[in-house]
């Protein structure tokens, strides 16, 4: 190319090329349930309340976790000062920054999903809040990124959050584990160990009624 195909081609339209994510799901197909909620309930119920072990194991990782402090820096100098500190630190009118954050990994550990809904001023968010993941359903789109979020209340869609279908930017952000049958929703770490919660909820109930029968 000579030296005023060079000077043409900068005055020339530039064209970008427009990157998708993979398609994973066909409209009409039976890939994906926006329905489907991997247990939720009954790992709450079953594991979370009614096991101690599970009781104990969510709470110690998600306060270790929700304990540890967030550092905002400009540059290298670390600012002691910022909008971004005052909202980690106070998320919503409701919870402080530990309370958000256990509970934002606790769902994550319980359903393998956790949904953060940001609520912004002028595109500047303002406050946080976590979602139930029991109440969310993902509309799917064709590609792995989905079309919305419906946050749902005794069946009835109560809030409808859009996802750029490019950059999947959306007023609730997903966090979710690993699934490799899943496009869309998280593995739950209770589905893995469901068998051994079964046996140790049922060999449990099972020695209480011994002793409430006198071991007969």
């Amino acid at each position: 190319m000579g030296l005023l195909d060079n000077i043409r081609q900068a005055f020339l339209p530039t064209q970008f090329e427009v990157k998708q994510a993979p398609k994973v799901y066909i409209s009409g197909g039976s890939m994906f349930s926006g329905s489907k909620k991997n247990g939720f309930k009954d790992y709450a119920t079953e594991g979370y309340q009614e096991n101690a072990i599970v009781f104990r194991c969510i709470n110690e990782i998600a306060n270790g976790a929700a304990s540890i402090p967030f550092k905002v820096f400009q540059g290298d100098v670390e600012l002691e000062q910022h909008p971004l500190i005052s909202l980690l630190k106070r998320p919503n009118p409701t919870q402080a920054g530990i309370e958000y954050f256990q509970s934002l990994y606790s769902y994550l550990l319980l359903s393998g999903n956790s949904y953060a809904l940001s609520s912004a001023v002028s595109g500047v968010p303002n406050e946080l809040y976590i979602l139930r993941p029991d109440r969310i359903e993902i509309e799917p789109s064709e590609t792995a990124i989905p079309k919305s979020y419906k946050y749902k209340l005794n069946n009835q869609v109560v809030a409808k959050y859009d996802a750029d279908p490019f950059t999947g930017q959306s007023e609730v952000k997903h966090f979710k584990l690993w699934n490799p049958l899943d496009d869309y929703l998280g593995l739950s770490p209770m589905m893995a160990a469901a068998s051994d919660l079964d046996q140790h909820n049922m060999i449990a109930k099972h020695n209480v009624g011994l002793l409430l029968n006198g071991a007969r």
